[in-house]
């Protein structure tokens, strides 16, 4: 769930803001971000408990070795004719 690490780290950078005017701030800064550290934890370990539909495009490898490997060394190649052309 992309969602979810993206609401945990709102929170932890929030918390980081000594200043923010909607959270209840401690005056010890450590004991507010391990606080909201510890519950920025339970809050994903429970939504590690939702299910989801599984994505058939995250299990299929693919060779990407064919595709891109061709392709650097095509670059390379012709960058290494073009500094050839650039400094005889």
């Amino acid at each position: 769930h992309p969602h979810i690490v993206v609401i945990a780290m709102h929170e932890l950078f929030r918390s980081l803001y000594p200043h923010d005017p909607y959270i209840k701030t401690e005056k010890d800064n450590f004991k507010r971000i391990y606080s909201t550290v510890e519950n920025i934890e339970k809050f994903v370990n429970s939504a590690c408990l939702l299910g989801t539909y599984k994505n058939p495009f995250l299990y299929t490898k693919y060779d990407t070795q064919d595709l891109f490997g061709k392709l650097w060394i095509e670059r390379f190649n012709q960058k290494k004719f073009l500094l050839s052309l650039r400094y005889p």
